[in-house]
Parts: C-alpha cells; sequence; structure tokens
C-alpha cells in the first residue's frame, strides 16, 4: 500500500493526504474516469487497426480482381491458340506447309546484292546478313550456276 503523506495547510492543522493509487480505490468516480480513458484508448486502437486493415483489403482485393482478369485473358488466348492449331492439324494444312518449305530449301537459291557471286539457301542468307536490311535475287541451282554464281556453305 502507497505511504501517506503529512501535509500542512494554512491554518497550520496537519492532515493526512492519500496518495494517487488511494483516490482511485476509495473514489468510485474516479474508477470510472480511469476505467473509461483506458477503454477510450483501446477503442482507439482499434477503430485506427480496423481501418488500416479496410485500405489493406481494399488494395488486395483490386490486385486480385486484376489478376483475375489478366488470367482470365490469358485463358482465352490459350483457348483460341488451341483451337487455331487443332484446326490447322487437322486441315493438312501443316502437310502442305511443310511440303512448300521443303521445295523452297531445296529448289530456291538467293543472291543477296553486294555479297559476291555466291548463291545461298534462305536459312544460310539470313545467317550472313543478319538484320540488315539486303536485296536479293532468287534462283533454281541451274540458273544460279548459268549466272556465274558459286554456292557458298554456311
Amino acid at each position: 500500500m502507497a505511504k501517506k503523506i503529512k501535509v500542512l495547510i494554512d491554518n497550520g492543522v496537519n492532515i493526512n493526504r492519500v496518495t494517487q493509487s488511494d483516490i482511485i480505490s476509495n473514489n468510485p468516480n474516479s474508477r470510472y474516469k480511469v476505467a473509461t480513458i483506458t477503454l477510450s484508448i483501446i477503442l482507439f486502437v482499434s477503430i485506427f487497426g480496423n481501418f488500416i486493415q479496410f485500405i489493406d483489403y481494399s488494395e488486395t482485393s483490386e490486385r486480385l480482381e486484376s489478376s483475375k482478369q489478366e488470367i482470365d485473358y490469358y485463358s482465352n488466348k490459350y483457348y483460341d491458340a488451341q483451337t487455331s492449331l487443332s484446326r490447322l492439324i487437322g486441315s493438312n494444312t501443316v502437310s502442305y506447309i511443310e511440303k512448300k518449305l521443303n521445295f523452297m530449301d531445296t529448289n530456291v537459291y538467293f543472291q543477296i546484292e553486294g555479297y559476291g557471286k555466291y548463291y545461298y539457301t534462305y536459312d544460310c542468307m539470313i545467317k550472313k546478313v543478319g538484320n540488315k536490311k539486303y536485296r536479293f535475287l532468287a534462283f533454281n541451282e541451274g540458273q544460279a550456276k548459268a549466272q556465274g554464281f558459286k554456292k557458298d556453305s554456311c
């Protein structure tokens, strides 16, 4: 228990003064004030915490909704690509394209302007010029040889 302190009042009479903890424990109004202040502080902290959580929830909800829309977009793109691929495979288009590419690789040669008296396959021509702009002539192998061009191997 807290010590009681003696105080001298103006008229010279000594009285016992009680400590603050004695006042709180003996005075019901003081207890209610302390309880009210404590509960007010707890309520304020709780409301503030809930406000912060609400803001965080709102931001998370927006990100989640954006992610869902992105997933839907790419799912649709994937589905469209699968559908297109199925159509290509089913319609012999792939076979046609392969035949055409094989024909090009075995029968068509390119002479690149500014690269001397050589002729190239398409793949070799692309390796030679890279990303540069270029002009070319296309020949079959017989015409390329008749023009005096030599085959360059990459």
